[in-house]
């Protein structure tokens, strides 16, 4: 049987696209590239508040809809080791 790359959260409320999915295999690199963006735009207009990684997983600062478990295969997500992890 073929492992899973479990897909853990849609970041951008419900627009499912592939800048949007986060897949257990890349959120790393994804929220730190989104990170990046936000830091960037906070600087050249002031506007927001930018976002550190950690943030776009958090439901409480976030309109991120995270799954608590992998819609393809059913695996419980360990939010707190994947928060470790950033």
């Amino acid at each position: 049987m073929e492992a899973c790359d479990c897909w853990i959260a849609i970041l951008n409320d419900y627009d499912q696209s592939e800048t949007n999915n986060l897949y257990l295999s890349n959120y790393e690199v994804l929220l730190e590239t989104r990170s990046f963006y936000s830091k960037t735009m906070e600087r050249l207009t002031g506007a927001w508040e930018a976002f550190e990684p950690k943030d776009y997983i958090d439901r409480r600062k976030s309109m991120s809809t995270m799954f608590n478990f992998c819609p393809n295969c059913g695996k419980k997500i360990n939010w707190r080791s994947l928060r470790k992890r950033l």
